[in-house]
């Protein structure tokens, strides 16, 4: 992916902001860390799926090789 270190640095963050939040009592902090996590696994989910994907592709080719 073009923007995958721009995805991952802005979700850590939020995350890292968010318990910073938390910390200091500041309110929606556990919302923000929340919402920074459950975005985090949702876009490693993705990239995972696609990863699988490609590693059967590969399977499959290294089958009909031999």
């Amino acid at each position: 992916m073009k923007y995958e270190n721009l995805i991952y640095g802005l979700t850590a963050l939020i995350i890292v902001i968010a318990a910073v939040m938390n910390i200091m009592h500041i309110p929606y902090g556990n919302t923000l860390f929340v919402i920074g996590v459950l975005a985090m696994l949702v876009y490693q989910n993705r990239h995972l799926r696609k990863l699988k994907k490609r590693v059967n592709e590969l399977e499959k080719e290294n089958r009909r090789d031999e």
